[in-house]
């Protein structure tokens, strides 16, 4: 899928599902997520390090791992930029986690032990027997000892920002004033009915506040460091410093990365410092690098190509980006569509037109065959329940079911 600028409020959004994932959570994201590998038992192999907080490593396995366990719940992300800069979130996420972590052994939170049994028995439940459970953990590259020391360090992280989310108060004022603001909106509101709900959205957002001012502030005292050069482009670009995005990216691609979206990445910023030829040179180089299997690189350079004039490149690329693509992405065929237009070849732009129709009637049937298959699924399970109930009712009368009359009858 063709996804070319995250919107901020989407991106708060994820930030926060992730969030919770790794500071509140110790069970969403798998066992491996949790582990603490620095604790023992990693091959020096694995250790090195993606980043470190006030000296205390990150190792790049325990982050794949995450980032994996993360990208599997959120599908979404389509492959390319979008996975690298959930890839930034995720270490961010595990940043916070270890100092928040460190704040709560500092502040001496006791855990109690039988909360850390329970956890464990409910992780050891996943597995047919303790043999399959041990092996599951040896392959992860940890003991039970492992595990234990980071499903407690887990849940005093969990209490510590319990602790720390108890601050926050809202007074009636601020429901007053949230309720005549959803007034305006929905004229047929009554106070009474939304009072509890709109209490607890604006508690949650307190919560969720005072959760990231702590730890914007702890970072911002912290010694943090980040030994990835994609991440630091990244950080670097939104923060806009295109320049040391710039020097970022050529390290990476330097490196001898196959990825033709970090390519895109570098033509982007390059834009940003109008360096035009660079930038344009990246962008040959993401289609060089693809070979010709990724739809989005190809559309990509053909717009390079168009904003700089050179039509004939530009429709060859964007003819080669409708071939790779086929009939899949609607987007990107809309996006064609408007791009044939405007170069006045109407022929390609009616064939974008005519495949957007195609994927839009394939769309349609799927969804009509999936409310089928809904419908008959409802139906299955009214009629399942009509029948128990029928039984039930027969049961307590003492009348024989027609399915015991059948067996009486064989």
């Amino acid at each position: 899928m063709f996804i070319r600028k995250t919107s901020d409020r989407f991106k708060k959004a994820v930030v926060w599902i992730v969030a919770a994932a790794f500071v509140l959570s110790t069970g969403i994201i798998g066992i491996y997520a949790l582990v603490d590998r620095r604790s023992g038992g990693v091959p020096s192999a694995m250790a090195s390090d993606i980043a470190s907080v006030n000296g205390r490593g990150i190792d790049y396995w325990s982050f794949i791992e995450n980032f994996y366990a993360v990208y599997q719940q959120y599908p979404y992300f389509s492959p390319g930029e979008s996975q690298y800069w959930l890839r930034s979130y995720v270490l961010d996420q595990m940043i916070a986690r270890e100092l928040l972590r460190a704040e709560a052994e500092r502040s001496s939170i006791k855990v109690d032990e039988a909360v850390v049994n329970e956890t464990i028995d409910g992780y050891k439940a996943l597995f047919s027997d303790s043999d399959e459970f041990r092996d599951y953990l040896m392959s992860r590259g940890m003991t039970e000892a492992d595990l234990r020391r980071s499903v407690r360090s887990s849940l005093m992280i969990e209490a510590y920002v319990e602790k720390l989310q108890e601050q926050a108060v809202v007074t009636e004022e601020e429901i007053n004033a949230e309720f005549e603001a959803r007034l305006t909106e929905d004229e047929d509101l009554v106070f009474d009915d939304v009072k509890d709900t709109i209490e607890g959205e604006l508690l949650a957002k307190k919560r969720d506040e005072l959760l990231i001012a702590h730890i914007e502030e702890l970072r911002a005292a912290a010694k943090v460091e980040i030994f990835d050069p994609v991440i630091n482009a990244i950080n670097a670009a939104e923060s806009g410093d295109f320049e040391t995005a710039a020097k970022y990216y050529n390290e990476a691609v330097e490196a001898g990365s196959s990825d033709p979206y970090l390519h895109l990445a570098l033509a982007r910023v390059l834009e940003k410092l109008e360096d035009m030829d660079g930038a344009l040179a990246a962008y040959e180089k993401a289609a060089e690098v693809d070979g010709g299997v990724t739809a989005e690189v190809h559309l990509q350079l053909g717009l390079a190509y168009n904003e700089r004039g050179m039509t004939d490149l530009a429709v060859e690329a964007f003819r080669k980006a409708s071939e790779i693509d086929g009939e899949t992405d609607p987007y990107l065929h809309s996006i064609l569509e408007s791009e044939f237009e405007g170069l006045g070849l109407t022929e390609d732009a009616e064939r974008e037109r005519q495949i957007i129709d195609k994927i839009s009637e394939e769309t349609a049937k799927m969804y009509e065959e999936w409310l089928k298959q809904l419908e008959e699924a409802q139906q299955t399970a009214e009629s399942d329940d009509s029948s128990e109930d029928a039984e039930e009712t027969a049961e307590q009368s003492g009348e024989p079911s027609s399915g015991s009359e059948q067996s009486e009858e064989q």
